[in-house]
């Protein structure tokens, strides 16, 4: 039994490494230590810049076959991830309203954009988070900070920064 279920955890581990791949990127780097990423998401060719305090960390994209999105990773603590959705920003805010373990504090909202942060039950700050849409032609985006991290007010700027940076080309 254990050699059958080592069997499936490796072929469910194979598998999902199979459907990950990494998007290509150019790097390049200015005179103010900026480094600018330019790369095809989806037949989508975007151009996007990471802030000088990240100049010593290699970027990556790959595309997640199992989730179906982006994931960004700027450095080895920030990530964000892309994927083709059509949500709006009051979208992005009633799925939050309906969150029962936290609640949250709505800051620096646009109508394209959002940074939030999650507040625990018993009152005290948690972590912050940021999204953005973007429609190119006929495909909606969103944009957000990876879910599955936490990140201080600081890093949400890095982030929103470059998320805020992404242009199609």
């Amino acid at each position: 039994k254990t050699h059958i279920y080592l069997l499936l955890i490796f072929t469910g581990i194979s598998f999902t490494a199979c459907q990950n791949e990494e998007a290509p990127v150019t790097i390049t780097q200015d005179e103010e230590a900026n480094t600018t990423l330019t790369t095809m998401i989806e037949g989508l060719p975007l151009i996007f810049t990471t802030p000088n305090e990240l100049a010593s960390s290699t970027p990556s994209i790959l595309f997640n076959g199992t989730l179906g999105w982006y994931e960004v990773k700027l450095s080895k603590d920030l990530m964000f991830v892309i994927s083709e959705e059509e949500i709006s920003i009051e979208d992005v805010k009633a799925e939050l309203r309906e969150d029962h373990l936290f609640s949250y504090k709505f800051y620096d909202e646009g109508p394209n954009s959002l940074l939030y942060q999650a507040v625990l039950p018993d009152g005290s700050d948690y972590l912050y988070q940021y999204v953005r849409t973007m429609k190119v032609g006929d495909k909606n985006y969103l944009i957000h900070s990876d879910k599955n991290r936490e990140f201080s007010l600081q890093n949400i700027h890095t982030l929103k920064a470059t998320m805020n940076s992404i242009v199609p080309i």
